[in-house]
């Protein structure tokens, strides 16, 4: 999954509107999990999501694609000016779900309840509302495998330890 590019997806229309759209350029400018950008976050679960919906496939269980697909992209645009819009961390975890679910419509127009959903629900358990579709649970699960990944990159790249990247985490949670 690492040196994330969007050569093997699939990109459906609202795909490529996404990816052109100028939020998502501010997402490429954007630090985020320490050592990456919120652009290249969300590709990452974009392309791991798009693999577990081909597993997912082969062994017989629909998945709407397009739905994973533009919920990956779309779930941390909320994120994009933290500094400006949340007074903490934990506001933020909390808060940018709302918001991502927002830029999404500002993007693609409205968007259906389902992939309002997805994006809604990805910071499931931290944040309380649980994922209610299949396709929120993958984008769930592979926004903290993304997450996890660029986490164990960092520690082989900087050579730390992880008490050091923990602590270095936590210190952003007591903003």
């Amino acid at each position: 999954m690492r040196n994330t590019t969007l050569d093997e997806l699939n990109l459906t229309r609202e795909a490529q509107q996404i990816l052109h759209s100028e939020i998502f350029g501010q997402a490429c400018r954007q630090t985020h999990h320490l050592d990456t950008t919120v652009a290249m976050h969300s590709v990452g679960v974009a392309r791991y999501a798009m693999k577990l919906c081909d597993l997912l496939e082969r062994n017989g269980m629909k998945v709407d694609r397009d739905k994973v697909l533009i919920g990956s992209l779309c779930h941390d645009l909320g994120i994009i000016g933290r500094d400006e819009k949340f007074g903490s961390s934990v506001q933020c975890c909390l808060g940018h779900p709302v918001d991502s679910v927002t830029v999404a419509k500002d993007i693609l127009g409205d968007i259906d309840e389902k992939t309002a959903g997805i994006i809604r629900t990805h910071m499931w358990p931290l944040a309380k509302e649980m994922p209610d579709s299949r396709e929120a649970l993958i984008v769930n699960v592979c926004d903290k495998h993304e997450s996890v990944m660029e986490t164990l990159e960092l520690l082989g790249k900087k050579s730390r330890n992880a008490y050091d990247v923990v602590r270095h985490a936590m210190h952003g949670l007591n903003r």
